[in-house]
């Protein structure tokens, strides 16, 4: 199949300020295809990840509201479990409060036991590609497990850090180093 006649099914969590610089950047990049935006909340993924995967009633309106701005077949949703039970959601962009991100990514790279529910299925298969906003988390410790999991599984994490190669920061570093801004302190 083609590149041009196949597009990598995303689903986006989080639709506040840096989702919805993904989002456009999602809508513009004629390799993609948005197929969920999901806007979670700390009770829902708590929920999730106790494998008990009711659903949570909860406003989704910021979500629904891209998804409709869209113009394709996104669906707006506070479901997490939706987005990520979907088969044709290769990869999900974790663009939430960064207090969540480790529990999104769990959720994303695992395999979920459901049987919780009335599903035939013993296992959610999840198995989902993520791109996580930075930072993954403040704890080195949960970064590792995120990475050793996303590995374990089969799956590729990725950390965006766009900021890295930008002008101002490399002009910024320059001054650190050429003693122009004072001593640094890590």
């Amino acid at each position: 199949m083609d590149m041009a006649s196949h597009k990598i099914g995303i689903a986006l969590v989080g639709a506040g300020r840096i989702g919805c610089v993904h989002y456009r950047n999602i809508l513009n990049n004629r390799r993609f295809g948005l197929l969920y935006v999901v806007r979670t909340n700390f009770y829902q993924l708590a929920i999730f990840l106790t494998f008990d995967l009711r659903k949570v009633d909860v406003l989704t309106e910021k979500a629904r509201e891209l998804a409709d701005k869209s113009g394709t077949h996104t669906k707006g949703t506070s479901d997490l479990t939706e987005a990520l039970s979907d088969q044709r959601v290769q990869a999900v962009l974790v663009a939430n409060p960064t207090n969540y991100h480790v529990q999104t990514i769990l959720a994303a790279v695992q395999v979920i036991s459901v049987e919780s529910l009335s599903v035939c299925s013993e296992y959610m298969k999840a198995k989902k590609h993520v791109l996580c906003e930075k930072p993954i988390s403040l704890s080195l410790k949960e970064i590792d497990e995120c990475y050793a999991e996303a590995t374990k599984n089969g799956v590729r994490l990725l950390c965006g850090f766009q900021r890295r190669h930008d002008a101002s920061f490399a002009k910024l570093q320059k001054a650190v180093m050429d003693g122009l801004i004072g001593e640094t302190q890590v």
